[in-house]
């Protein structure tokens, strides 16, 4: 069996960083919904790696409030476990295709 190099680069002006939340736009009644904050990203380790096999990630970020997915591109991470307030573990999928992708949290 081939093993090929799947190789995820992850430079600063390819990354997307997003935190799914609500706006902080008023409702009728005037309640004010809380605002996420937006995290910011650190690393994310192994940045390289190869496919055909499940691969743990570790991920670093500097707030995880509101995380409750990770993409690398459209593919889905799996298996996402938030270690601490900055730090979460997931897989890459076995079947995810050789390129470089961007980042979605």
């Amino acid at each position: 069996m081939k093993t090929r190099l799947l190789v995820i680069t992850l430079l600063p002006a390819l990354l997307v960083f997003l935190v799914v939340g609500l706006t902080g736009a008023g409702n009728a009644q005037g309640n004010q919904h809380p605002v996420m904050p937006e995290a910011t990203l650190f690393s994310i380790s192994p940045a390289s790696f190869a496919n055909e096999v499940n691969m743990p990630v570790t991920i670093q970020v500097s707030d995880l409030s509101g995380i409750l997915s990770a993409t690398l591109g459209t593919v889905g991470l799996r298996n996402l476990e938030v270690i601490s307030s900055t730090q979460i573990t997931a897989l890459v999928p076995w079947s995810i295709a050789a390129g470089t992708y961007t980042l979605t949290v």
